[in-house]
């Protein structure tokens, strides 16, 4: 029986997922996506739901996105060159 809910939260991680998945180009990082939101969603006691798997997405993301550059960034990086 656990082996077939455990069949059934993987089927239906890959859907959900690669279903709101728009970095096509990141095949990679879909793969690593999948990884991290099953592994949540196998080692939870809580409903394994589509928005468990949203915020699952959002979380893998959001630590993904932690090193990113913003705006803001790169002017204060412009500044300080310009400051130079």
């Amino acid at each position: 029986m656990s082996n077939d809910v455990n069949t059934q939260i993987k089927e239906r991680v890959v859907d959900v997922v690669k279903d709101e998945w728009v970095l096509f180009e990141r095949k990679d990082l879909l793969d690593d996506c999948l990884e991290f939101v099953t592994e949540e969603a196998l080692t939870t006691e809580t409903t394994i739901n589509d928005m468990f798997i949203y915020k699952s997405m959002i979380r893998f993301l959001s630590k993904q996105a932690i090193d990113s550059i913003s705006n803001k960034d790169i002017n204060d990086m412009a500044e300080q060159m310009g400051a130079a």
